[in-house]
């Protein structure tokens, strides 16, 4: 399947080699990778971790989290544009955290701003620079985005709460020290928003009466409003 053969392309470029025995079958599904998660067409159990049999034909790709069953020979930048053939059923995509083996750098891939079905963005790991791309603000489903990597510079861009119906419930930025400015007020008119944390940034400010707040703006929980009166 192209989900596959994409997954594999990405693999590759970074160095990533999944210890499942399916990885060296080239005509086995990357469904049954240890670090990737699939859905059956018709919403059937999934076979058991690792399992490459059971799988139907159609399975979809949802979930890629680097979570101990991926061993790495290389580091380097993270190609987007290979992740592209998953756009629209990609939901979770978490790099896990850094290691002696595993380190990505350079700027966060506009690309990322294409994974039209992405839920959770977890970019914990490396040496990520430059600014976050605004083009985030675009993902229509997104609801968790976190970005550890001390090298993240800039404001926090408000593209990604200008959605006043959006999704987004939970926004990490902790460690990046060179990120400044205030938090965009733009998040606090979300109604689903329910965290913010900013720690170990120079990010500063005040917070709107619905932040409850420890230590400034470093850690709020966003309280949800209060729910409407009942009818009459």
């Amino acid at each position: 399947p192209e989900a596959c053969k994409a997954l594999r392309g990405f693999y590759d470029a970074i160095g990533a080699k999944d210890e499942s025995p399916s990885f060296a079958d080239t005509s086995s599904t990357c469904c049954a990778f240890l670090d990737v998660r699939c859905t059956q067409p018709d919403g059937s159990p999934s076979p058991p971790l690792g399992q490459k049999e059971g799988w139907k034909a159609g399975a979809t790709l949802t979930k890629i989290k680097f979570r101990g069953g991926t061993e790495f020979g290389s580091s380097g930048t993270l190609p987007g544009a290979l992740l592209l053939p998953l756009a629209g059923t990609l939901e979770s995509l978490d790099l896990g955290k850094s290691s002696a083996h595993r380190s990505f750098s350079g700027t966060l891939p506009a690309e990322l701003a294409q994974l039209t079905a992405l839920q959770k963005l977890s970019l914990t790991t490396g040496k990520f620079s430059g600014t976050i791309p605004h083009q985030l603000g675009r993902l229509p489903a997104l609801e968790k985005v976190t970005l550890l990597s001390k090298r993240l510079s800039g404001t926090v861009p408000g593209e990604l709460c200008h959605r006043s119906d959006g999704s987004l419930r939970k926004l990490v930025l902790d460690d990046n020290v060179k990120l400044s400015g205030t938090l965009p007020p733009e998040c606090f008119l979300l109604p689903t928003l329910e965290e913010i944390s900013a720690k170990k940034t120079r990010i500063s400010g005040t917070m709107p009466s619905r932040a409850r707040c420890q230590g400034g703006v470093n850690s709020c929980n966003v309280m949800s409003p209060p729910p409407p009166p009942p009818p009459p």
